[in-house]
């Protein structure tokens, strides 16, 4: 089973990744540029460097507790090859949703928690081509990021699969990705041709602007209680 997240665009025949030999693994993933491994910190000689351009913090919090190593790498569940043979097997889809349910207050990414914490030291690597995050463009360059310097230039420059992880897609207000042109393109050819988000100045929702209006009350009031605090707490001062 070839498994794709909605928020792709793909640019190259699948046929070869459907094609790809697993064996006995129950998947086959490419590693998250954002999310490299397990523990960053023990995993990258060059983390001072990184440590801006990953994710706030490990994707596996409780990695030690279930003797996971810090240096496994970490992959993203956007694009997945599925052995469904392994996986009916072995019944892994029961394993992992159990396993989330006994350790749900370590979850921070979801089904990729459970995927990787529980299949990681199984997966069959994938060309980090099939699965380009948006991340890949907050990296200055290939030394901050977790990969050499010609993997790193391939995956940002000829991606195969795009994936839009994170804020700013194409179909947002605002969205700066630098793929979207082709987005778009893909798009035109499809009964919503012409289609494009409004600017980000009209896509300010209701909702936001609800929000920001409490905000601005409530850092109103606590300025005023500043300035003029109570009697009482005048007279306690």
């Amino acid at each position: 089973l070839l498994y794709l997240d909605p928020d792709v665009l793909v640019r190259r025949n699948l046929l070869p990744l459907w094609n790809t030999p697993l064996g006995e693994q129950p998947l086959a993933a490419a590693q998250d540029v954002a999310c490299p491994f397990v523990h960053f910190r023990g995993a990258m000689p060059n983390y001072p460097l990184a440590r801006r351009y990953l994710l706030g913090c490990d994707p596996i919090p409780n990695y030690a507790q279930l003797g996971l190593p810090a240096d496994r790498p970490y992959f993203n569940a956007g694009v997945m090859l599925l052995n469904l043979d392994v996986w009916r097997r072995e019944k892994l889809g029961r394993q992992l949703i159990e396993f989330t349910r006994r350790h749900a207050e370590h979850n921070v990414s979801a089904d990729q928690y459970a995927l990787n914490a529980c299949l990681g030291h199984r997966r069959q690597p994938l060309d980090a081509r099939w699965n380009q995050l948006q991340a890949i463009y907050d990296f200055p360059g290939w030394q901050e990021s977790p990969w050499p310097a010609a993997l790193f230039r391939q995956v940002r420059q000829e991606p195969w699969i795009v994936h839009f992880a994170g804020p700013g897609k194409p179909w947002e207000s605002g969205g700066r990705h630098p793929l979207r042109h082709e987005f778009y393109a893909v798009l035109d050819r499809t009964p919503w041709a012409g289609w494009r988000p409004p600017p980000l100045q009209l896509a300010w929702s209701r909702r936001a602007r609800r929000s920001w209006r409490r905000s601005r009350d409530w850092v109103g009031a606590r300025w005023r209680r500043l300035r003029h605090p109570h009697p009482l707490t005048r007279q306690a001062a």
